[in-house]
């Protein structure tokens, strides 16, 4: 998506820092276990849930928005989930997606990620956990990955 990233509400040193202040507390646990598991970059909570669906099913791991540049360096897209080395791009659509003018530039930024060979996986909500890494792998070893 090509928007403004947002203002992050805390850093991951700053959750470190909490968790390790709070480690008697309920639910402290499950922030440890959790921490591991935090990116920098992301946007939306559907994204990590892809994500981590990635990470359970052995998929390699995706750069989290991610500026995608064309051959004389302009930007093409900013990703949800790029994995480069196998130009392939995971997007997950959410609802606003049909109702503003971000649809349009999604599809002309979906034109020319193709045009520069790039593979596009689309989610949408109506996907299941099987259906996204079924998808994700396929264009996976479509580009090269041998799994």
């Amino acid at each position: 998506m090509l928007s403004d990233n947002p203002f992050p509400l805390a850093s991951h040193r700053q959750l470190a820092a909490a968790v390790k202040r709070h480690n008697t507390r309920p639910g402290a646990r499950k922030l440890r276990e959790a921490l591991p598991l935090l990116r920098p970059r992301v946007w939306s909570p559907k994204e990590t849930d892809v994500r981590l669906a990635m990470a359970r099913a052995g998929l390699p791991e995706a750069a989290n928005n991610e500026p995608i540049y064309d051959e004389h360096g302009r930007l093409v897209a900013i990703g949800d989930l790029v994995l480069k080395k196998f130009m392939t791009v995971v997007e997950y659509e959410g609802e606003r997606w049909h109702r503003d003018e971000r649809a349009v530039i999604d599809v002309d930024r979906f034109n020319k990620l193709s045009a520069l060979g790039w593979t596009i996986v689309r989610i949408r909500k109506h996907h299941t956990t099987d259906d996204i890494v079924r998808m994700i792998r396929a264009a996976l070893l479509l580009n090269g990955w041998q799994g």
